[in-house]
């Protein structure tokens, strides 16, 4: 008997097409994606240029800029005077810095828990409270 190398049985084409599909389901997939994250990025120019083009946007992006400095600079100088035990110049700057950015607000809890440590009574906490609120009832008239 003589073996054919030549032929090939039905199971090797149907396994040599399934490979070819997959291939080309895999290159249409990536051409997809391709194009969808093209319009993604289109899109994202455009809008940050529009944004660019607002005198609103922009002078809220620079106004947030500049007031991060200030902001922390009184609030570094209320931590000195806190730790020199000047509580209540203390929390004068405490209150100037969260007048000025609110975000100075979250360190509020570190605040009450000095406060209440270094005050010999409730009283003598709710006073330095209120010199808090009594700046901020002055920036604000």
């Amino acid at each position: 008997r003589i073996i054919s190398s030549t032929t090939a049985s039905a199971t090797d084409v149907d396994a040599s097409a399934t490979t070819d599909d997959s291939e080309d389901e895999k290159s249409k997939s990536s051409a997809r994606m391709m194009m969808k994250n093209s319009h993604i990025i289109w899109s994202w120019r455009i809008g940050m240029g529009l944004m660019c083009l607002s005198k609103r946007i922009h002078s809220i992006f620079i106004l947030r800029l500049f007031n991060d400095a200030p902001c922390m600079f009184l609030f570094y100088i209320s931590v000195y005077l806190f730790l020199q035990s000047k509580m209540k110049l203390g929390c004068v700057f405490f209150s100037l810095a969260v007048s000025i950015k609110m975000n100075i607000f979250l360190f509020a809890p570190g605040l009450l828990l000095l406060l209440i440590q270094c005050s010999s009574s409730w009283v003598g906490t709710v006073g330095y409270l209120s010199i808090c609120a009594g700046v901020q009832l002055l920036l604000g008239a």
